[in-house]
């Protein structure tokens, strides 16, 4: 009887061993365009095809993407934590907290935002976190995914940060191509100012935002980001002061948002950097005024020693001309005496 069991228990274990190992993927439910819905462990995307396993099953199989509607990923992910650190700024701390409850990996979820689903937000979020730190190529990664996307809202952001990330890599061409796809018109002026910054054009650029501002005074989706760019284009135009008033403001009146977060590092940083230069300059004058000061004290030294050497002089030639006198007088006397 133990024996049996055993085998049993062997027989199990391999079976759950197998499943493991056969249902590799990750868990979702897709609805179908007829409404239908199925229970799936996602494999990838190839060829304009969804392949899945089915739950509990172990053949792959593989439907058109166009026949999908939507595609739901079933795990525990903590999106408000995770958007709570993207509205504060803090964008290494979301990915990393991405990269802990993604499963197998954030990179396996990415082709899946071509479909419409209930992470594409998310992602959203991470194209623009990976921007804000620098990262121009993972950004533009996930937006030439999310540009596929079926929900216009998502393939605007994904429009938008693509721009920017070819602003980042000085791909002003490409910029401008995805300006013109631009619908929203705030958006387009801001992008606008974004494509004319990048050529060097400030004061067009800085004139676009005042467009924009006076246009769109209520449009909470631009005029944060526009009055933020206003404060680069004051230091790119020299204008230090009015850049650091402006990010300063900035980070008051959008407190408590990503906008505010990225105002308040961009206040420190010319702060900073203000005082930087300031200091040197500081630095460089009293440089400056010791090497003056040591010229001066060298000019003097040289004086004293000269004044030393013409008063010698002088005095050299005062005697001489007293023993010339001299030398006259006797001659003179001489000659009386002769006389």
């Amino acid at each position: 009887m133990k024996g049996v069991f055993s085998a049993l228990l062997v027989l199990v274990v391999t079976a759950s061993v197998s499943l493991g190992q056969t249902q590799s993927g990750i868990p979702a439910r897709i609805t179908a365009a007829n409404g239908r819905q199925f229970e799936v462990f996602l494999q990838k995307i190839e060829d304009e095809n969804i392949k899945f396993l089915m739950n509990r099953g172990n053949k792959e199989q593989s439907v058109p993407v166009r026949l999908i509607t939507t595609v739901e990923f079933v795990g525990r992910y903590d999106i408000e934590g995770m958007e709570l650190m993207f509205n504060n700024g803090d964008y290494q701390g979301m990915i990393n907290k991405m990269t802990v409850e993604m499963k197998p990996s954030v990179d396996a979820f990415l082709p899946f935002m071509s479909t419409k689903n209930n992470l594409q937000d998310l992602f959203a979020m991470l194209m623009k976190a990976e921007l804000g730190l620098g990262h121009a190529a993972r950004a533009k990664e996930i937006s030439s995914l999310l540009m596929k996307n079926p929900d216009t809202g998502i393939q605007g952001q994904a429009e938008s940060i693509g721009l920017l990330a070819a602003l980042d890599e000085d791909d002003i061409s490409t910029a401008e191509t995805l300006l013109g796809e631009i619908d929203s018109d705030p958006g387009k002026l801001y992008l606008g100012a974004c494509v004319e910054r990048a050529k060097g054009n400030f004061v067009v650029a800085i004139n676009m935002v005042v467009d924009l501002i006076m246009a769109y005074p209520n449009d909470l989706n631009w005029m944060p980001q526009a009055e933020l760019l206003n404060a680069h284009l004051y230091m790119d135009m020299g204008r230090t002061n009015s850049a650091i008033q402006t990010a300063r403001q900035v980070k008051f009146i959008y407190a408590n948002s990503r906008v505010g977060t990225d105002a308040a590092n961009l206040y420190m940083e010319y702060k900073k950097a203000q005082d930087a230069a300031a200091d040197a300059a500081k630095e460089r004058e009293e440089l400056e005024e010791a090497n003056r000061a040591a010229v001066r004290a060298k000019a003097e030294e040289r004086a004293k020693g000269f004044g030393f050497d013409a008063a010698s002089e002088e005095d050299t030639n005062s005697e001489s001309g007293a023993e010339d006198d001299v030398g006259n007088g006797e001659s003179g006397s001489d000659t009386g005496e002769a006389l």
